[in-house]
């Protein structure tokens, strides 16, 4: 394999990466200066290539997204499946791409896929892109920064693909598939990823080749963003944060029945210790956002995990919990997993978040959304969990009756919304601002589900 980094966007002294597994035929060109802010993207081409990934180049980074496309998918699914406990893997996304490459079902057709390796050559090559791309200005502009490939090159690709065949499913939290696509038939993918949680079409007219940069905005949390946007609200949240008061008293009340009172706990989330006012317990509190001078601050779920970790090497650790947090992570799901293994046995992981039809009123106007699990999908991880031998079989699973609060007028909800850090995914443009006080909207929907895990 060969490895590039197209774009540097983070500042910070141990940055996050997004790693890209490109389709078939790529290399680093027509994916240079993608990314997001917080980031630096990196893209991985060329399966024929018997090198390993270099390990050592990636190994800094403090949070890891896999975005997988097309052929990609099975070799970042094997990539996952080998380092995700060792590497701080997060979020995992595919894109138009399966774990059974070569499939009549469920990949690209075996004829097809005959044909393309069987006459391959400059003009079918050419031909090949334009069905990628969807034609017109979307291939001039895939033209301008063409892959440097030979044809050689190409078709011993095509062989190691199909000689490597299908690859482990590491559970992807996030699958796209384009209703244009003309290389992995639509119906193909859809029946490779039958029963996953969330998967999103994109359109009739979307071809193979996506608008990558539109995903990796609504996939991979700005956290910079999000820690400035709940600093921001510090003074106004607790006034505000009426339903999500409700939801850390039904935590603490989750908590007090399976923790002792007088055992040392971690708090951590963005916030004004609204839970730790309800609990009693001598909390060592771990922040994402860096509300108070004493507060070690974090944005991201695997320094949470690292600092987890930490303190149980240091002290009788009963618990850890968090209320209305785990939804501004890349991936709830895998930093369950993470914080557990870095738990004592016995220690009670107590989490509470938001289920998927919170603020469904917003979503014609948001560009990213928080990461909301509902109460079954926590169900699946959490019996995921117990049968991977990290939870005991006595997790609790709870989900409050949806609350929909009526501010009046859209005028009064926008106000709420910039005071209580509801924004905090996004800066919202002019023109979705102007479209949402023209909307008329009044009420905002919450809807609280809460998670409660023992270590084995």
């Amino acid at each position: 394999m060969n490895y590039l980094t197209v774009s540097r966007r983070s500042e910070s002294a141990r940055p996050r990466l997004i790693l890209i597994f490109a389709g078939w035929g790529m290399d680093g060109r027509p994916f240079a200066g993608l990314g997001r802010d917080g980031y630096d993207t990196a893209v991985v081409w060329d399966y024929a290539d018997a090198r390993p990934l270099p390990l050592d180049l990636i190994a800094h980074y403090r949070e890891i997204c896999v975005m997988a496309w097309s052929f990609g998918v099975p070799y970042a699914a094997r990539f996952i499946a080998a380092h995700a406990a060792t590497l701080p893997i997060t979020r995992c996304v595919a894109v138009n791409g399966t774990l059974h490459p070569v499939d009549d079902h469920r990949g690209i057709p075996e004829v097809i896929f005959r044909g393309t390796l069987d006459n391959l050559d400059a003009r079918n090559l050419t031909k090949f892109q334009r069905r990628m791309t969807g034609g017109g200005d979307t291939y001039a502009r895939f033209a301008a920064n063409n892959p440097q490939r030979t044809i050689d090159s190409l078709a011993d690709e095509l062989r190691r693909v199909a000689a490597d065949g299908a690859a482990p499913d590491p559970c992807f939290d996030s699958v796209y598939i384009s209703g244009a696509d003309r290389i992995i038939p639509p119906a193909c993918q859809r029946k490779a990823w039958e029963g996953h949680e969330n998967i999103t079409e994109l359109g009739d007219d979307a071809p193979h080749m996506p608008d990558f940069a539109a995903i990796i905005e609504l996939e991979f949390a700005d956290k910079h963003r999000i820690s400035r946007s709940f600093g921001e609200v510090a003074a106004t949240y607790d006034e505000e944060a009426e339903v999500q008061r409700e939801a850390a008293e039904c935590l603490a009340g989750i908590w007090s029945a399976a923790v002792p009172h007088t055992a040392c706990a971690i708090e951590f989330g963005t916030g004004t210790g609204l839970l730790s006012r309800l609990i009693a317990n001598p909390l060592a509190r771990y922040d994402i956002a860096p509300l108070f001078d004493d507060v070690r601050c974090s944005d991201a779920e695997v320094d949470i995990a690292d600092m987890i970790a930490a303190e149980s090497k240091t002290r009788p650790l009963a618990g850890v919990i968090a209320a209305s947090t785990i939804q501004w992570f890349n991936s709830p799901r895998r930093f369950l997993a993470r914080a557990l293994r870095a738990m004592p046995s016995g220690a009670v992981l107590a989490l509470s978040s938001f289920g998927p039809d919170t603020y469904r009123e917003l979503k014609p106007f948001q560009r990213r959304r928080p990461t909301y699990l509902s109460a079954a999908e926590l169900q699946k991880t959490a019996q995921d969990l117990v049968d991977q031998g990290l939870a005991r079989k006595d997790f609790t699973v709870k989900e409050m009756e949806p609350r929909v609060i009526d501010f009046g007028s859209t005028r009064a909800l926008t106000a709420h919304i910039r005071r209580s850090g509801v924004n905090a995914t996004q800066t919202p443009d002019l023109v979705a601002a102007r479209a949402l006080l023209a909307s008329g909207i009044t009420t905002l929907t919450y809807t609280p589900v809460f998670i409660a895990l023992t270590r084995v």
